[in-house]
């Protein structure tokens, strides 16, 4: 089976973030993450009204920036590497609040947990 590549992999976290009834207890309202990849990609999740979307391109004055190598990031999504590692390991590197990394940490263990066999089974495959 080929990748499902980033783009898809994000959709289906917005997709699956969304049907959780307690998606604001897990991120507040007016909450935008910038994701800068050192391959050139760049893409923002954004949080208000209850509900999480993600855009293309650059944010202005995002809440907080994630910044991350390709692979490593990856890997994040894939659940291979552990946010909180990947920071440790400075292989992510974040400016603004840290905690939203923790909070985005905590969403994405829960929407992973939460989407069963089929999400860790389609996650396999991003790339």
């Amino acid at each position: 089976m080929a990748a499902i590549g980033l783009e898809r992999a994000l959709k289906m976290f917005v997709m699956l973030a969304n049907r959780r009834k307690d998606l604001n207890e897990l991120m507040p309202d007016n909450t935008t993450i910038q994701f800068e990849i050192d391959d050139g990609r760049e893409f923002f999740l954004d949080f208000g009204g209850g509900k999480l979307s993600v855009h293309d391109g650059r944010k202005e004055s995002p809440t907080a920036t994630i910044r991350s190598d390709s692979e490593s990031f990856i890997q994040i999504m894939k659940g291979e590497l552990k946010q909180d590692e990947a920071f440790f390991m400075r292989k992510v590197e974040v400016s603004g609040p840290i905690t939203y990394l923790v909070r985005l940490n905590k969403m994405s263990q829960q929407i992973v947990n939460s989407g069963g066999l089929f999400t860790k089974f389609m996650l396999r495959f991003v790339g």
